[in-house]
């Protein structure tokens, strides 16, 4: 992705598309749990497959609400 500022545009980095996607700003990007070191390529990768966070629990809370809805009928 590209972002334009003042006519020139350039490549959004890991953090700011991390930013876009609802993470928030603690979330680890560059290493591992074990210490690697992540290249910005596969930062990006990583991001792209994820489900941003804020679109997760709007999902869980939907199936939540409905099977509710569901239990109640019954």
């Amino acid at each position: 992705l590209y972002r334009t500022v003042r006519g020139s545009s350039y490549v959004l980095t890991p953090r700011e598309l991390a930013n876009a996607s609802s993470f928030p700003r603690t979330y680890k990007l560059d290493r591992g749990h074990d210490g690697r070191i992540f290249s910005k390529t596969k930062q990006v990768h990583f991001i792209g497959n994820a489900v941003p966070p804020l679109m997760g629990a709007h999902v869980i809370r939907a199936q939540w609400n409905s099977r509710a809805q569901l239990g109640a009928a019954a």
